[in-house]
């Protein structure tokens, strides 16, 4: 398996034809490194997490610049910027405006890791560059489900654990260009 090129042969082709390109701003790259840097602080209190400095800065980092990406794409604000426990957390990320929708963003070259039985839908964003974020569209529960292979896991610990597994399935991703997009989907 080349991983690179079947990334590339996956995303590309979603990225010319229906990706939102977003762009963020110093002030929101501030915003998320601070938080980020919140978060990390916070995990280090927390029993049962590995703290791993560089990969938990790129990883908050990821996730944060997804939603920020989002929520400039669609005019609403549903970021919440508090820090605390992981368990007060795991809920739809756009919960806060009344939609049962994930944001799962990846770093550019990755597949999203996504739970092998969906919650909920997610919108997908591929995070290009501190700067630039790639919002891909929106995946139904029935596309996460149907879209789905353990061959794109790279961490051994994942696979071994059988929880998650990777999406490909861009080509049925639904646009997401602004707010009622968003709702017409979710």
């Amino acid at each position: 398996m080349n991983y690179k090129k079947e990334f590339k042969e996956a995303v590309l082709p979603c990225i010319k034809r229906k990706a939102a390109k977003v762009k963020l701003t110093k002030k929101e790259q501030k915003t998320i490194y601070k938080t980020v840097l919140k978060i990390i602080k916070a995990k280090d209190n927390e029993k049962g997490y590995s703290y791993d400095n560089k990969k938990m800065k790129t990883r908050f980092y990821t996730g944060l610049a997804g939603e920020m990406a989002v929520q400039k794409l669609i005019e609403k604000k549903f970021i919440d910027l508090s820090v605390g426990h992981s368990n007060y957390y795991n809920h739809a990320d756009l919960k806060n405006i009344g939609i049962n929708v994930g944001v799962k963003s990846i770093r550019a070259g990755n597949f999203p890791v996504i739970h092998k039985k969906a919650k909920r839908p997610e919108i997908i964003c591929i995070v290009n560059s501190l700067d630039t974020v790639y919002v891909l569209g929106l995946a139904t529960k029935e596309v996460l489900n149907k879209y789905q292979d353990d061959k794109y896991i790279l961490s051994p610990y994942l696979r071994k654990k059988g929880t998650k597994t990777c999406f490909y399935g861009f080509d049925y991703l639904k646009e997401i260009k602004n707010y009622r997009d968003l709702k017409k989907f979710a």
